[in-house]
């Protein structure tokens, strides 16, 4: 399974902010659309940056009266891992597991195609183990020839 099996079956919708944006205008779209990170974007639609619920916590506890004020472009994470639609799932989940990070954007030929989150890869794998084993069980019981 690849993660462009993912994508056909979530979408490829992928909820950004800009980098001028600010926190608080980010926690409102996070919490309005009820997720919990946003790829940023630069005035071409490119992704620059990763926003997280995270972020706009550390942000917010180092600069309480600051968060109408602060940027998103301030306080994103700016080295982002990207993921390919035709990258296996157990690669992705280690990449996750190595970099620490629970959502990949997916890119190709530096177009965002979507985002992938830990929940998505896990799930993906978890399915996918579930049909291995049921036609491992049909072919030593015999009941692949029927």
């Amino acid at each position: 399974m690849r993660v462009r099996d993912i994508l056909e079956e979530k979408g490829s919708k992928v909820l950004t902010a800009r980098v001028e944006d600010t926190l608080l205008q980010a926690a409102r779209h996070l919490v309005d659309e009820g997720v919990g990170v946003l790829v940023v974007v630069d005035e071409r639609g490119r992704p620059v940056g990763m926003l997280s619920e995270r972020d706009i916590i550390r942000a917010f506890t180092l600069q309480p009266n600051e968060i109408v004020r602060i940027q998103v472009g301030e306080v994103m994470t700016r080295e982002v891992v990207f993921t390919s639609p035709a990258e296996g799932l157990k690669a992705v989940q280690e990449t996750m597991t190595e970099r620490r990070v629970r959502h990949l954007p997916v890119a190709e030929d530096g177009r965002l195609l979507g985002l992938v989150s830990i929940g998505d890869v896990l799930r993906a794998l978890h399915r996918e183990g579930e049909i291995e084993n049921h036609d491992l069980k049909n072919y030593i019981s015999g009941k692949y020839l029927e």
